[in-house]
């Protein structure tokens, strides 16, 4: 798959996964106790959910717009989806022509100039920032666990017969056969869990030699219950998560809180096979293991037994109790429609989702306004085949033909009402070109479009300026970011962005300036 197109479906599925992330984020904080630990921690997957399927459903109504072309550059074009282009010509004349200037928004020119300037990045430029920050990541994730699990080969076996036992006492506790294994190093900084396949429990050597008999079943019981759950599975699809969308923050502070909440869920599972007498026990536990511990790094796709959320983990220790079902219940209707709501997109077959990057349909909010035609339909065309059709097959041939045409046959062959521009110039909106006439406004004298899917020849906007030269052959002349070419009966004025040779704009000219 395209870097380009997979970058797009990333970003678009980013910004459907924020929305129940910030939402589930908003609920915790709202309910609090009234949701139990265990919950707090599983709402989490309907994010998962949400981030790992790739899937959409397409609606009239749609929260996201439609991921924008591959290969867009982001230039001067991006600015005019958010501003009004001012009149690209200005009102001074020389034998009775309009001279043509660079294009402005309707804001300071100075600061567009500034803008197109900076914003040269195209779209290929990020989704490849992006691939390395996915590479970087992953990288340091699995750089650290194959260090980590060189230095556990050389770490011993415990064997210790009391030890052996009081781990198949826990297993028992929590009904778990699998095989379990406990390893014991000095390098060990605290109690942790570690593998997926073949887990193994890892304390600290110096620690061990201080538990009590008590303290240490409490310690095999909350990474038993790890193992049991399979908390390590979800860690590492939340750091695969993190990795893919690094760029999102939202996103990458719920993984955070995920993870915080699985310890505190952990902490209620092992709570359920205890009696009330060894909560306070239990809690005591945790504080006296962080007591004896200078600094806490957890390895990253390991679940350990002390954290650095310790306060919240006592405080729901000690006032541990069964949650009503009916806030459970209400919280995951919420959340659960929440994240069909945004997994909401437009209709393939919406016009706001055409990838025109000029003025056309983005004032409009008809969804069934159809694309200008071609130049090379058929009359006997079926209609409902136009909407399939039209994506990139615009030629440029039917707008420069325009060129000389009075305001009468310009409204036919368009069929659509214009609306006034400065300088007697006027906008077609669903055309997405906008029209100046000559001195006498007799007639069509320029043409200026933005779109990205009018084929000029094999070029479109968006491209590099060469292309355009392969189009259309050397230009007449090469002004700071204006190339001129000679076509037929007229000119072809295209601007570009001289450090990135991506062009953003196309004039039509019927006399070259």
């Amino acid at each position: 798959m395209d870097i380009v197109i997979l970058f797009e479906r990333i970003f678009l599925l980013s910004l459907m996964g924020t929305i129940p992330a910030l939402g589930i984020l908003l609920l915790k904080g709202i309910l609090k106790d009234r949701l139990s630990a265990r919950l707090q921690y599983y709402i989490w997957l309907l994010l998962i959910i949400r981030l790992v399927l790739p899937f959409t459903f397409e609606s009239p109504v749609s929260l996201f717009p439609y991921q924008p072309e591959k290969d867009m550059a982001v230039t001067g074009q991006t600015l005019t989806n958010t501003e009004t282009v001012s009149p690209v010509y200005s009102t001074s004349t020389e034998n009775g022509v309009i001279s043509p200037v660079s294009p402005v928004s309707s804001g300071d020119n100075n600061q567009h100039t500034n803008i197109i300037g900076h914003i040269s990045f195209s779209m290929e430029s990020f989704a490849y920032l992006w691939l390395a920050g996915v590479l970087v990541i992953w990288g340091y994730i699995i750089l650290v666990n194959t260090i980590f699990l060189l230095k556990l080969k050389k770490y011993k076996s415990c064997t210790q017969t009391e030890i052996i036992h009081t781990l198949a006492y826990c297993k028992t506790k929590l009904h778990i056969r699998n095989k379990v294994s406990i390893v014991y190093s000095k390098h060990i900084q605290s109690p942790m869990v570690w593998g997926i396949f073949h887990p193994r429990i890892l304390l600290p050597e110096r620690l061990l030699q201080t538990l009590t008999q008590e303290e240490l079943s409490f310690i095999l019981l909350h990474e038993i219950a790890h193992i049991k759950r399979n908390d390590l599975s979800l860690n590492l699809i939340g750091m695969i998560i993190q990795g893919i969308y690094w760029f999102n923050p939202v996103i990458w502070y719920s993984m955070y809180k995920m993870k915080q909440d699985c310890e505190i869920s952990c902490d209620a599972s092992v709570l359920r096979v205890l009696s009330e007498e060894d909560y306070k026990k239990y809690g005591l536990t945790i504080l006296n293991i962080m007591k004896r511990i200078n600094e806490l790094h957890l390895v990253p796709g390991t679940a350990g037994f002390a954290s650095k959320q310790n306060k919240r983990r006592i405080i729901m220790i000690t006032q541990y109790k069964k949650t009503s079902a009916k806030w459970a219940v209400i919280t995951l209707l919420c959340l659960t429609l929440l994240t069909g709501c945004a997994s909401l997109t437009g209709s393939a077959n919406s016009p706001d989702k055409e990838l025109n990057t000029g003025t056309k349909n983005s004032a409009s909010s008809d969804t069934t306004t159809p694309e200008a035609p071609t130049e090379t339909q058929n009359n006997d065309t079926d209609p409902e085949d136009e909407s399939i059709t039209v994506i990139n097959t615009v030629s440029f041939q039917k707008y420069f033909d325009l060129l000389g045409s009075t305001k009468e046959t310009l409204i036919e062959t368009l069929k659509e009402e214009p609306s006034k521009i400065d300088e007697g110039g006027l906008e077609f909106k669903e055309n997405g070109i906008r029209i100046w006439f000559n001195s006498e406004y007799t007639a069509v004298s320029q043409i200026f479009t933005d779109r990205a899917d009018i084929d000029f020849n094999g070029a479109k906007i968006g491209d590099k300026i060469d292309s355009f030269k392969v189009a259309f052959g050397e230009p007449v002349s090469d002004n700071n970011g204006d190339m001129h070419f000679k076509y037929d009966n007229g000119f072809i004025s295209v601007n570009y962005d001289t450090k990135t040779e991506a062009t953003f704009a196309v004039y039509l000219l019927s006399e070259d300036f």
